[in-house]
């Protein structure tokens, strides 16, 4: 097993421009989720840009044989993943009596208070403890929902921008920027996939007040068991922390 995935290292490094004396595969086949904290054991590989790909390189025998250990545990990940969804597919096909459960599976999350980041970041702290929040036949994980069953599902976000600009001198144009994604290992890139985005971009006049803004996505999407949904934005410090105005949810349809 390791030397047919030093072989495939080697194939990789080829493929993405090679780096002299390095084991080097691309970072995003090593991540295990999302968010920073998913991630923090590529923090000791050494990086770089190969043909426009960030690369994670082992420079010394230790990060060498982290790499090699972190293929493996993805690929345990991913057979597991796929094993999961596979045998849900099986099962749904066998009993068509799922749809007494439609009704049960759904969440209904609103915004708790943020923690200030630069640049685009994932909006953390959901609140389920509200008289009108409530999660059931998933689960939040981590910020995420986690899916328990395939199929469909309505998925939605609403973010609340506030405070964009009053009067003086005109700032320009600034692009809010609100999507929903979706992570599961067996995913490319990393494993993240975007499914909904809404953009806006507010052009400033001067001598003019601007105050909120509201974007609401929405769609229909076939889900598969273990996909996590999470909601990301371009600015988390002009988002809106009332709970009824930022919110986050799903229900099953099918």
């Amino acid at each position: 097993l390791i030397s047919d995935l030093r072989n495939k290292l080697d194939d990789e490094i080829e493929g993405h421009g090679g780096v002299s004396g390095r084991l080097c595969v691309p970072c995003a086949d090593l991540k295990f989720g999302p968010f920073p904290e998913d991630n923090e054991h590529l923090t000791k590989l050494s990086k770089k840009m190969v043909n426009g790909v960030e690369v994670c390189c082992g420079s010394s025998p230790n990060q060498t044989s982290a790499i090699l250990g972190l293929v493996v545990e993805k690929k345990k990940n991913v057979s597991c993943a796929k094993a999961m969804i596979q045998g849900q597919e099986r099962l749904q096909a066998e009993n068509n009596s799922t749809q007494k459960s439609h009704g049960q599976v759904a969440a209904h999350l609103l915004i708790g208070p943020q923690t200030p980041v630069s640049g685009q970041a994932a909006v953390r702290n959901w609140l389920t403890v509200d008289p009108v929040a409530h999660i059931r036949g998933v689960q939040l994980r981590n910020d995420r929902i986690r899916v328990n069953n395939s199929g469909l599902y309505y998925l939605y976000s609403q973010v609340y921008f506030l405070s964009l600009y009053f009067g003086g001198n005109s700032p320009g144009a600034t692009t809010l920027y609100h999507y929903v994604y979706r992570y599961n290992v067996i995913y490319p890139n990393g494993g993240e996939e975007l499914l909904l985005k809404s953009v806006r971009t507010q052009c400033w006049e001067r001598n003019k007040e601007y105050d909120d803004y509201t974007s609401f996505t929405g769609g229909v999407f076939r889900l598969n068991v273990g996909d996590e949904i999470y909601v990301k934005v371009s600015n988390i410090s002009q988002v809106s922390q009332d709970p009824k105005a930022t919110f986050f949810g799903m229900f099953k349809l099918g």
